[in-house]
């Protein structure tokens, strides 16, 4: 809490002033006094991509580690009501282990498991009417090389990459 707060949380009760239970008391208050400003936050935040689906990383918002499933459930469907209004297409919901619990309750408003690495989890929501168009996770990588053949010279074209071994030559190639 700030100190405008403070200030003003003893001008408002002028009998808390100079008491060390009452300050003690305060500060007990403060910290429950974060916890419900974080319940009554209207909406969680997100970037916006460029197919209009919002991305919600909880590890960046600054959640209370012990936020219950029924607190986060009902910022989520604060949040939902909102980016519905407003014409998005899906949500994407990165989810740190730290707040598995954020994970159930996303699957009760719909959500499901896009991918999951080492620290997170990814859960999808398709927001628009008919079948989800969200893709799926990425699980196989596609090589494509080429050869130029001078066929006047008989020359083939190669290419050596800068922090490779020396004399490693080979064809152009890219990753689909």
């Amino acid at each position: 809490m700030n100190m405008a707060a403070c200030v003003f949380v003893f001008r408002l009760f002028p009998p808390l002033r100079g008491r060390r239970s009452a300050v003690r008391l305060f500060s007990c208050a403060s910290t429950r006094f974060r916890h419900h400003d974080v319940n009554r936050t209207s909406a969680l935040t997100g970037k916006v991509d460029r197919f209009g689906g919002v991305t919600v990383n909880l590890a960046e918002l600054g959640l209370p580690a012990d936020i219950s499933e029924s607190s986060f459930s009902r910022l989520l469907q604060d949040s939902l009501l909102q980016w519905k209004a407003e014409g998005k297409a899906a949500v994407w919901l990165r989810v740190p282990i730290s707040l598995s619990r954020c994970a159930a309750a996303a699957s009760t408003h719909g959500f499901t498991f896009h991918h999951a690495k080492g620290d997170h989890a990814v859960l999808a929501l398709w927001l628009r009417e008919g079948q989800s168009r969200l893709p799926g996770f990425a699980t196989h990588q596609i090589g494509v090389a080429g050869a130029v053949v001078d066929e006047s010279n008989g020359k083939v074209l190669v290419v050596q990459d800068r922090n490779k071994t020396k004399n490693a030559w080979k064809f152009p190639w890219w990753l689909v």
